[in-house]
């Protein structure tokens, strides 16, 4: 039996001008059809543009702000209107929900913080209701959490069905290095290359802008600090190099210490 092939994703260069001119179009008259912004003003007043069918990493140190950053960059594309899909097998519900009030709070014009709501401080009550309030108007559920998959190490398969069921425009994956790849791998770089290609392919199968969150390696990190912060280079990604290799954008984070409010930020 000859199997039919599968032209889902095949085009004649010749026979779909008029789209690609469209969609030029498109982007010279409203960069916001297309563009998703992270939210980051040094990211988003240079050329780093992050569209649908994109794998971005972002790697840094653990407790430098992987996470917050992935939900920074989730409240933007909130905020323009998008659908947000966070899963996290490294949060609580709990802890996602309050780094999600912390973030989206300041949209609403609120400065709560995430040890103000997680100690249940009595002088934030009036505002945290408030905010709480605003969020409950909004019954669009353009803001969906994850904090399991089916199990604590989901595969990609798993987030597959996830987000079929959703229909995201921008999902964010905090740890790749807690999914388990779908195919029977033992060494953990064999299971980061697969797991990042099987992300790299949800996002152009379901026309998503994909972020996942992953460490560096300890000689990134001492690197990191000898150099007042710096942010680490791609070779320096934990469990071998293919992550860095697999996504269309690399951001990396650094900080002098895990004290300092200040984050460095590199895209190289």
């Amino acid at each position: 039996r000859i199997a039919k092939p599968d032209t889902t994703h095949r085009s004649s260069l010749e026979r779909t001008t008029e789209s690609r001119w469209q969609s030029y179009l498109a982007r010279r008259d409203d960069e916001t059809v297309n563009r998703i912004k992270t939210g980051i003003q040094p990211l988003d007043e240079n050329d780093i543009w992050l569209q649908k069918q994109q794998l971005v990493g972002i790697q840094a140190d653990t407790k430098i702000g992987k996470s917050w950053i992935a939900w920074k960059c989730a409240s933007k594309a909130f905020e323009e209107g998008h659908k947000v899909l966070l899963i996290s097998p490294e949060l609580s519900a709990l802890e996602m929900g309050i780094r999600s009030d912390v973030i989206l709070s300041k949209l609403f014009g609120y400065t709560l913080s995430y040890q103000s709501i997680q100690r249940g401080d009595p002088a934030i009550g009036d505002e945290y209701k408030s905010y709480l309030e605003s969020i409950a108007a909004n019954k669009e559920d353009r803001w969906i959490q994850y904090d399991q998959v089916f199990n604590m190490k989901p595969s990609p398969s798993e987030l597959d069905t996830v987000i079929t069921q959703e229909s995201p425009d921008v999902v964010i994956v905090d740890g790749i290095y807690l999914l388990r790849s779908d195919e029977k791998l033992t060494a953990a770089w064999e299971q980061i290359r697969s797991i990042s290609i099987s992300l790299k392919s949800l996002a152009v199968k379901h026309n998503v802008l994909v972020y996942a969150t992953n460490q560096i390696n300890r000689h990134g990190a001492q690197k990191s600090q000898e150099n007042d912060g710096e942010p680490p280079p791609p070779t320096d990604t934990a469990y071998g190099f293919d992550f860095a290799r697999t996504v269309d954008v690399l951001i990396g984070l650094g900080a002098r210490s895990l004290e300092d409010t200040t984050r460095k930020i590199n895209v190289p």
